[in-house]
């Protein structure tokens, strides 16, 4: 008889103990599948994004909700906000995709506020570079757009990649190359500069654009071209 009950006891204890790792395994199982938060540059916290299709040009690991930001002396000089962003790879590059609210500051405040396709960022000189359908609008509604800019935090600028064009205050300005200074506050257009109005279109090598003053300054030698309206017939 108490063959029988050591018997059964030692069977539901084995049970009980089978069921108790089972269901610890099932618990660290979900545990480590849930899509954990991670930590950004600023403190922010994504979810790691689900893994596209076969053949799409990403990295293996990504993350979803994240930002990258930019310091100097403790002070933020640009934040990315973006929608994907790839671990660091082995040349110390980061890919971004989908960046949806970009801003450069100037002292602390924000100076330029940017959109694009997709970004790389160079970790060991904290470079990066815009790539597909920029927009940009400075604080004042002058607005940019562009292929490719490069900001270099060495200097604080932004230099476009090629043509740029632009609405600074009601004028439509279009230029081989531009160069967003955040230090002194102006926009530096150089090659082949082409600024129409409403009733004329100049031609320059180069022109400046002080943010502050809102004052388009033409550099070296300029075509100005009158379009005056015909008078009618008869008078």
């Amino acid at each position: 008889m108490r063959r029988r009950v050591s018997r059964r006891l030692v069977t539901g204890l084995a049970a009980i103990l089978l069921l108790a790792i089972l269901v610890a395994v099932g618990f660290l199982t979900i545990f480590h599948t849930r899509p954990e938060p991670v930590a950004t540059q600023d403190g922010a916290a994504g979810r790691p994004a689900s893994h596209g299709g076969a053949g799409e040009d990403q990295p293996g690991l990504q993350f979803a909700g994240t930002k990258l930001v930019g310091r100097h002396k403790g002070e933020k000089q640009w934040e990315l906000v973006a929608e994907k962003i790839g671990l660091p790879e082995a040349d110390k590059l980061v890919r971004v995709k989908g960046i949806r609210d970009g801003v450069v500051y100037k002292d602390g405040k924000p100076f330029l506020h940017l959109s694009a396709d997709e970004a790389v960022y160079q970790m060991d000189v904290e470079n990066f570079t815009l790539k597909g359908r920029i927009r940009a609008r400075t604080r004042d509604g002058d607005a940019l757009q562009a292929d490719e800019l490069h900001w270099d935090n060495a200097s604080r600028k932004l230099v476009s990649g090629g043509p740029a064009t632009l609405s600074l205050n009601g004028a439509e300005v279009t230029a081989g190359r531009l160069v967003i200074d955040s230090g002194d506050e102006k926009l530096i257009l150089q090659g082949g500069v082409v600024i129409s109005r409403e009733k004329e279109r100049i031609r320059a090598p180069e022109a400046v654009y002080l943010l502050k003053d809102r004052a388009l300054q033409i550099m070296g030698p300029a075509e100005v071209q009158l379009m005056l309206e015909r008078q009618e017939k008869g008078r």
